[in-house]
């Protein structure tokens, strides 16, 4: 059985990769972050919990850089645009509060090799060092009272989890359902209108980021548990805002009480 944010075919090749390393153990392999020879396994301490570590297959200046990383959260607030009320005899419009958006950790330094060999070179042994990170800076944003009805992750389309093999919000969302006894709802989609493959949104404005995404996010068949209910919406990196705010809108016109974002990481 595929796990759930996981496409069958990486499924398949992670599976065999695992069989692999335990029948052939080598003493070395290649750095997961810069190709260098390292170690089979490396103990990477947690700087956000301690007694906790991660065993990730890094070199010992990587490691190096790693246990440096520490936590600086930062919240963020982005207006929302104003929402159709649904229903015969609502207001043709209604406002929302801002969205707020904890991040954990700037994007920069050696969390940017970390986050891109997660989120594009298969390191997904990396979750839990970023789930954990998560759960700390929102449980003390929260003073310990972290409580959504649902978390939600910020889709993916369907031809980015085909080409990567898993849907990294979707795997951080479980991390974080793991610690705070919260259920993951995959309440949204995402839909690439003009064919082909998805474009990436790194590079692109504010402006430019709310013209590809019109019409991209939707409700999925889940979504409308979500009415009523308090959501923590949560992705990898937070940058101009622009897909959390289109998360967000989708949500409260789904009828959500309230919409918190929660990201590892944050473009300064």
């Amino acid at each position: 059985m595929t796990p759930p944010g996981w496409h069958p075919a990486f499924a398949r090749k992670h599976c065999k990769e695992r069989f692999l390393d335990h029948l052939f153990f080598l003493e070395t392999d290649h750095c997961r972050l810069c190709g260098r020879s390292a170690p089979r396994r490396s103990a990477v301490g947690s700087p956000h919990r301690f007694g906790m570590h991660l065993l990730l297959r890094v070199c010992p200046f990587c490691l190096q850089d790693i246990t440096k990383i520490s936590l600086d959260p930062a919240l963020r607030h982005l207006p929302l645009p104003p929402l159709v009320a649904a229903g015969r005899g609502s207001r043709r419009g209604f406002h929302v509060k801002p969205l707020g958006v904890l991040g954990a950790m700037p994007y920069q330094g050696p969390l940017v090799a970390m986050i891109r060999a997660w989120k594009y070179d298969g390191a997904i042994e990396l979750t839990d060092w970023f789930g954990m990170a998560l759960v700390t800076v929102a449980l003390g944003a929260s003073g310990g009272a972290l409580a959504p009805d649902w978390i939600v992750p910020v889709p993916t389309s369907p031809d980015r989890l085909s080409k990567r093999g898993y849907d990294q919000a979707y795997l951080l969302a479980a991390v974080l359902a793991r610690e705070i006894s919260a259920p993951v709802l995959p309440a949204l989609i995402k839909e690439n209108r003009h064919g082909g493959f998805t474009e990436s949104q790194t590079s692109k404005s504010q402006s430019e980021r709310m013209q590809a995404l019109e019409g991209q996010i939707e409700l999925a068949r889940a979504g409308a548990e979500v009415a009523g209910k308090r959501v923590l919406l949560v992705d990898d990196v937070v940058t101009t805002g622009s897909t959390m705010a289109a998360c967000a809108s989708a949500l409260y016109q789904a009828g959500a009480a309230d919409v918190m974002g929660a990201a590892v990481a944050y473009v300064p």
